[in-house]
């Protein structure tokens, strides 16, 4: 995809997982000596647990960072995670798939297609149980 007229990519807002009056979502973190990534969680009560986000800065790639992140928000919410992330994305695609064979109990995959965006290839929902 490219960019919008402002240079974005979208413009989703952070209000629903800052401001849950339900208690659905979360917004962590991740900090080493500095701010070096984040991760939006969805449905943490209700289940399966939804991988909304997750982002960890070009500096800080390739050191463990991203996968101690996801380790811990594992133990903080066992159970059911839907994961989705883009075929096209092939190091996020390397990742989960690593992640999901190491971790995972029970693994599937299944593309669904992007609401909104018809044109687009479908994203990969991995489905895994912690």
């Amino acid at each position: 995809m490219l960019p919008d007229e402002a240079g974005t990519f979208h413009a989703r807002s952070l209000l629903p997982f800052l401001d849950d009056v339900g208690g659905e979502r979360r917004a962590h973190l991740f900090r080493t000596e500095s701010p070096v990534g984040f991760a939006l969680v969805d449905r943490v009560v209700s289940g399966p647990h939804l991988m909304s986000e997750l982002f960890v800065v070009r500096g800080a790639r390739r050191r463990g960072l991203g996968r101690a992140a996801v380790d811990e928000l594992f133990a903080l919410y066992p159970g059911v995670w839907e994961i989705p992330f883009q075929e096209e994305n092939a190091d996020a695609a390397r990742f989960w798939r690593r992640v999901a064979a190491e971790v995972g109990e029970s693994v599937s995959e299944e593309p669904r297609p992007v609401p909104g965006k018809p044109l687009i290839p479908p994203d990969v929902w991995l489905t895994l149980t912690i």
